[in-house]
């Protein structure tokens, strides 16, 4: 995808640098972005061992030279003019944090249940935002926002304090928030995410997710409050609350889960997608719960997207 993502980027003439962050060795994506640095001269190849996320985006921050910074995914593919727009919002205010939409490209339909889920998810969030019931900063979703070099530089991309993978974009925009920052969103400034799951990533993702609550709301129990691990369960009807609390408490949690998205497989075909996604957030909640009492578990693959929302 780095091709698509880097000819929708140079294309558009506000674009006055690209700076790419490989986290972590890797030939091919290496060879690509050499291949795009001798192509045109605004693109920056930057190497640095595995740091996650949001730590390969600090470096890039301060790699770059541009006042203003757009930050990214390498799956989120930018409509025409997408940098224009940002830049455009700056250049009439100090002060913001800019977001622009990336709806999830759903092709036929027929994609992984936790590409449905993560679609579906993300058009509610920006929903909630238009409809001023969620502020952009509390519940910034990254892949597609820009911001001043400097405010990134004085606020800091990555926290010592939050070291997780999952919300780190949570955690950056409560802290930029609270440097004074605000929040716009401006869905014009569109671009489309190719998101990519399967099983193992949706599970891992869950748990992982789980984990960083935790965390989260410790690090900012000021803003957030105490994480209250029931309200994991509280919607959910009794017997189906005390499968989640059993089984994603135990150490069936990644088995169990595994078998229900097997079985909405099967399902889903031949009664109702309803049923299949149904099942996937059940044990989606079974290892989010996981996630609360086991911890994150091994790191995610440097491509993995930033975050998966719970219905």
């Amino acid at each position: 995808m780095l091709a698509s993502f880097a000819e929708a980027v140079l294309a558009d003439p506000a674009t006055t640098e690209l700076v790419i962050v490989l986290d972590g060795p890797d030939d091919d994506a290496d060879r690509r972005g050499h291949v795009l640095a001798q192509r045109d001269p605004r693109v920056v190849l930057v190497t640095v061992e595995h740091c996650g996320q949001f730590g390969a985006l600090d470096v890039g921050v301060h790699r770059a030279n541009s006042e203003i910074i757009l930050l990214a995914d390498d799956d989120v593919v930018f409509g025409p003019s997408l940098v224009t727009g940002h830049a455009r919002h700056h250049a009439r205010r100090h002060g913001l944090v800019v977001l622009g939409s990336m709806p999830v490209e759903t092709g036929t339909g027929d994609g992984h249940i936790g590409t449905v889920l993560y679609g579906r998810e993300y058009d509610s969030h920006c929903q909630a935002i238009e409809r001023g019931e969620r502020t952009v900063l509390e519940g910034l979703w990254g892949g597609n926002f820009s911001v001043r070099r400097s405010d990134c530089l004085r606020v800091g991309v990555r926290s010592d304090d939050f070291p997780m993978h999952y919300h780190a974009d949570q955690d950056f925009g409560i802290r930029l928030g609270d440097a004074g920052l605000e929040g716009v969103y401006d869905p014009a400034l569109a671009a489309v995410h190719r998101h990519g799951c399967d099983d193992e990533r949706f599970l891992r993702t869950a748990r992982q997710q789980g984990a960083s609550l935790v965390v989260l709301h410790d690090v900012h129990a000021d803003r957030l409050g105490p994480f209250d691990r029931d309200g994991l369960v509280t919607d959910l009807p009794g017997p189906l609350r005390t499968v989640v609390v059993a089984v994603g408490g135990s150490t069936r949690a990644n088995t169990g889960a595994r078998a229900l998205l097997a079985v909405g497989t099967r399902l889903g075909p031949l009664m109702s997608r309803r049923i299949e996604i149904a099942l996937a957030k059940l044990a989606r909640r079974i290892m989010m719960w996981h996630g609360t009492t086991a911890g994150q578990g091994p790191p995610p693959p440097a491509a993995a997207p930033v975050a998966q929302r719970a219905a």
